[in-house]
């Protein structure tokens, strides 16, 4: 065990309105730094979270790299303190972590991806008591890039996905070490990145989805799991116009299907999933210079919806803020972002690491880790102080432009206003209403779908969107291509 330390608070607070009423609804996270998380010169690669103690709170551990490797175990006591456990220093150039059930004995035990060019898989097998033992995995000639852990054969064992060179590789867990290697039919391939396991037809068994890039272009790839281990492939955004840094699943549009978020270049995408084998990409948020890395989903506000909370790095300032797109109605984000403490590229995970009932998060970066905590939704405030506020009265450009058959439009409100946003044709007739009434000041996206006042399709032609409040007005052209 390495050290004991009481969480410290650091000065700032990071508090934003979530929602559009005029309520004033707001959302308030108090963020902490986590100290010893900080150990010495060395640097964080990757980080897992999950109760690894049983106290229905969640712990985390993290790999760390520099003059020497190590493996540390954070472990939550439920007090808001975190005891650091050292549980490997003998991992060379250990940097995946993934948290899984090797066993089958209810500890939660860790698999480490490590190693340069030849790759080597080691489980650290949970003993109890905060003390682990080693086991080689996959011991050499592995040129793995990601790896994901699910039950993909339901025997109860957790099984391997492994990416490679030109390759898709499923170690099937059968209690027994080592795993047996299954190369799994994939088209031809470069390289697989960020490879994610979840169910994405509703049938009860683990599918993979993967990124993969190939001299001809770039490709995601949903290999559907027929409950025998048996997988077909269907690329689902074949000649990919998106790199996506990652990719996590959750039901944004309330259909129980799960759909697909993608943080990559300067956006936050999705791809909705309609149930019948079709995905539709579609935009979240568009914003020119910052590039997103990862991204979490999940109902941090507590309506039953699902938000997205993604830090954004921005390239010109070498700055990094965190954005909250929260649904407040099926198909309808309110956007905001604020600036963060640190200035290095930042990732992001969902925790339960307090008392309550609501949803925390844990942001690090290569020397850090802090802990926001949710403080929950506390209304009636007009007046609660913001660390951000947009910067005018302005209607940005649609996001994609020209677009079939949806658009995205997004504004920005310097303070609580009554505004109308409309859908025009060239001769000036009113085409659609999209927003008519008071809305708090922030950052809103609306979608337009191409259709006017009474649900039918408008042709195709220039269009005008136009935001208005009061006097005040601001246009942008839309082009609509049937």
């Amino acid at each position: 065990m390495l050290a004991r330390n009481k969480v410290d608070s650091i000065v700032f607070s990071i508090l934003f309105t979530l929602l559009s009423s005029p309520l004033f609804a707001q959302l308030q996270f108090d963020a902490h730094l986590l100290p010893q998380t900080e150990i010495g010169s060395l640097r964080i690669l990757d980080l897992e979270v999950l109760d690894v103690n049983g106290n229905e709170k969640d712990d985390f551990a993290a790999t760390y790299y520099g003059v020497e490797n190590k493996v540390i175990l954070f472990e939550n006591n439920g007090n808001n303190e975190v005891l650091a456990h050292l549980i490997s220093d003998s991992i060379d150039r250990a940097h995946q972590i993934r948290a899984f059930y090797y066993d089958q004995n209810s500890l939660v035990d860790f698999m480490v991806l490590s190693g340069f060019y030849d790759k080597s898989i080691d489980v650290l097998i949970n003993n109890g008591q905060n003390r682990f033992s080693q086991l080689s995995y996959i011991s050499s000639g592995y040129t793995g890039l990601d790896l994901s852990l699910g039950d993909l054969d339901g025997d109860g064992d957790q099984d391997i996905i492994g990416s490679a060179w030109g390759d898709l590789y499923w170690y099937k867990n059968n209690g027994t070490n080592p795993a047996t290697q299954h190369r799994l039919p994939y088209p031809t391939i470069e390289s697989t990145h960020n490879i994610y396991l979840a169910d994405l037809n509703n049938d009860s068994t683990l599918d993979i989805l993967s990124f993969t890039t190939t001299m001809f272009g770039n490709s995601i790839v949903w290999s559907p799991n027929d409950g025998s281990g048996n997988f077909s492939n269907l690329p689902i955004l074949p000649n990919s116009p998106i790199s996506p840094n990652s990719m996590v699943v959750n039901d944004l549009d309330s259909d129980t299907d799960q759909d697909i978020i993608m943080p990559t270049y300067r956006l936050l995408t999705w791809l909705r999933n309609d149930g019948n084998e079709n995905f539709l990409l579609d935009t979240l948020l568009y914003k020119d210079g910052y590039q997103f890395y990862s991204v979490v989903a999940g109902d941090y506000s507590g309506n039953g919806l699902a938000d997205i909370i993604a830090p954004g790095y921005y390239i010109p300032s070498s700055s990094q803020f965190l954005f909250i797109l929260e649904q407040t109605q099926p198909d309808s984000f309110l956007v905001n972002s604020f600036p963060m403490p640190t200035g290095q590229i930042s990732r992001v995970k969902s925790i339960q690491f307090d008392n309550d009932s609501d949803t925390d998060l844990l942001l690090y970066d290569e020397t850090s880790v802090y802990w926001l905590e949710n403080l929950g939704v506390i209304t009636g405030i007009s007046d609660w102080p913001l660390t951000f506020a947009p910067e005018s009265f302005k209607l940005e450009n649609a996001y994609p432009n020209p677009f079939n058959p949806t658009t995205n439009i997004s504004y920005r409100l310097k303070h609580s206003m009554h505004i109308s946003l409309k859908v025009y044709d060239i001769q000036g007739k009113l085409v659609r209403v999209l927003y008519d009434g008071r809305q708090s000041s922030g950052e809103y996206i609306k979608k337009w779908d191409g259709t006017d006042y009474q649900g039918n399709p408008a042709g195709s032609g220039v269009y005008i969107v136009s935001l208005q409040s009061g006097v005040h007005e601001d246009a942008r052209k839309v082009f609509l291509v049937r």
